[in-house]
């Protein structure tokens, strides 16, 4: 399996928050199909906060790979974005991240 990494998007909101979209798609099985995954990492004002998610697709097709790219992006500005734009969700999002961290416990207690 091969993989290449490249930027593919940068996105500005009017809030600040900044996107950046990496294509890190790498064929597998065939030469000709390939997995479609975009690592999508968003920066907020303010704050040291990440959010990172991948948008993946399978047995995409060579000759389908740009509209694919295109269908996740797309998909992700009208369902993750306005999230993200929400004012608070950086705060919320290091409150959750803080939440799942492992808390040290104390022998034999």
């Amino acid at each position: 399996m091969s993989t290449t990494e490249a930027h593919f998007e940068t996105i500005t909101t009017l809030e600040g928050v900044r996107v950046e979209i990496r294509d890190l798609t790498c064929n597998y099985a065939y030469q000709n199909i390939f997995k479609v995954t975009l690592e999508v990492t968003a920066t907020f004002p303010g704050t040291n906060e990440v959010f990172e998610r991948k948008l993946e697709k399978m047995g995409v097709f060579a000759e389908d790979l740009d509209a694919t790219r295109r269908q996740l992006v797309e998909a992700f500005k009208a369902t993750g974005l306005p999230y993200l734009t929400k004012q608070g969700f950086a705060n919320r999002l290091d409150m959750a991240k803080k939440a799942k961290r492992p808390r040290a416990t104390g022998y034999g207690v």
